[in-house]
């Protein structure tokens, strides 16, 4: 379970609003919360969504050629960014959601498996 005082400082940012489930994103800014969570317990975030886009593309191809080291970066890492993108497209206006995962507590505020969309790539951050 996320903490309050958390909750309450991605509220206060504006990254987050209640709703009936618990909260979501205000805009498609997953990125962004991703990226201000990473901060906030000192590691690091990719400084754009380029340079993510980038990591993505390598990742994909280490889990393509079954790289080792993908395999342990991903097993040993404390944090995670996760990449979910639809399993298909049904009138969706986003096609990947950006998750920040840190000792297997899942910082969601967004589309999820529940939602149709798959984990497509796993990122493991360092500090």
């Amino acid at each position: 379970m996320i903490e309050q005082a958390l909750l309450k400082e991605l509220k206060a940012n504006g990254f987050i609003e209640e709703c009936e489930s618990g909260y979501i994103q205000t805009d498609d800014n997953c990125f962004e919360i991703a990226e201000f969570l990473a901060h906030k317990f000192g590691l690091r975030f990719p400084s754009s969504k380029k340079v993510l886009a980038d990591m993505i593309s390598n990742n994909k191809s280490n889990m393509l050629w079954a790289n080792h080291l993908y395999r342990e970066g991903i097993t040993k890492a404390k944090a995670q960014i996760i990449i979910y993108q639809p399993d298909y497209i049904d009138g969706l206006v986003a096609t990947t959601h950006v998750v920040f995962k840190k000792d297997d507590q899942e910082y969601n505020f967004g589309c999820s498996e529940e939602h149709g969309f798959e984990v497509s790539v796993r990122i493991p951050l360092l500090s």
